[in-house]
């Protein structure tokens, strides 16, 4: 086996571990290990000689990349190096109240972030159209690092509190994490078609929706999806469920799937169970609840909703 040559580099008070081309770079691996950079950069007065951020450039221009974001981890080193230094870019994320989910594409963050130009330090800044830069990284659960390249140039922004939306353990109607919509949730067989699916609105009953997930419901006896009406998903760690209505004279009826390739198979069921229910299952990837209340045990009218539904999954 060929032997590996290690180097470090010394920014600040942290010591990065850089392995050449027989091995890997452990070093900037990922985005974190670029903002630490940028951190600790920041920290240095007067700051770093250009022959030491050329050297600096240099190592890590020679070191092999653990995934095909090297070039973009590079350039963003690069721009905080010379961060006073123009023509350069800015970018600023300001995504309100609206969540972001590390299943959204990076072309939806465009809409939250202004990105401007500047040719010299008197610029005012010109802003760039979304059309004309591009974004690379993930959206990872918790705090995400995304990169942005214009014209040769780059800079990058991070996003707090990135929600991964298919492994949330609490959920709370009241909070708006979901909806009730007349007409009952059902499971239909017909033939090889195996589906959740959506009784007509005029049922009595109350189906739980949520507004995305793995497989959306389908029009009872038909093909047709209901698009934005999906199951909750199912944290892929949980094996165990409880429901709770309110008021709780009020009844609830669950059912747990797994959906695979655009199928769907029930791992099990709850009857009719007043206030709170509780079901236990077998924890994997890609499994949803969905769940049925009515308004007393006759269920034959629905003349109050249910005030608040809360569900929360466990590991036990």
């Amino acid at each position: 086996m060929a032997s590996k040559t290690m180097h470090h580099v010394v920014i600040g008070s942290d010591t990065y571990e850089i392995v050449d081309e027989q091995g890997r770079a452990t070093a900037a691996t990922n985005t974190q290990d670029i903002t630490a950079l940028k951190e600790d950069i920041s920290k240095i007065e007067p700051g770093l000689s250009d022959d030491a951020k050329t050297a600096l450039l240099n190592c890590f221009q020679h070191v092999a990349w653990t995934d095909e974001h090297g070039q973009t981890y590079y350039n963003a080193l690069e721009s905080a190096l010379y961060a006073d230094s123009y023509p350069k870019i800015t970018a600023k994320f300001n995504p309100g109240l609206n969540v972001i989910y590390t299943d959204d594409t990076l072309d939806s963050l465009k809409q939250y972030l202004t990105v401007k130009y500047y040719e010299t330090e008197e610029s005012i800044g010109t802003v760039i159209a979304s059309a004309s830069y591009s974004l690379s990284g993930s959206l990872v659960e918790g705090a995400s690092t995304v990169f942005v390249s214009y014209s040769g140039l780059t800079t990058s922004f991070v996003i707090d509190g990135v929600v991964d939306y298919y492994n949330i353990w609490h959920w709370s109607m009241a909070n708006g994490d979901f909806s009730v919509r007349s007409g009952t949730i059902d499971y239909w067989i017909n033939e090889t078609k195996v589906r959740y699916t959506f009784r007509a609105s005029w049922d009595t009953r109350r189906g739980v929706t949520a507004p995305k997930g793995l497989l959306p419901y389908r029009v009872w006896g038909t093909d047709a999806d209901m698009t934005p009406y999906y199951p909750i998903p199912i944290p892929k760690d949980a094996n165990k469920v409880t429901i709770s209505i309110t008021p709780n004279t009020q009844y609830i009826y669950t059912q747990v799937m797994h959906v695979s390739n655009g199928n769907v198979t029930r791992i099990t069921s709850k009857g009719w169970t007043q206030g709170t229910t509780e079901v236990t299952f077998d924890k994997d990837e890609n499994n949803a609840v969905f769940f049925n209340t009515k308004y007393d045990s006759d269920g034959s009218t629905y003349p109050t909703d249910p005030t608040e539904i809360t569900i929360a999954f466990e590991e036990v």
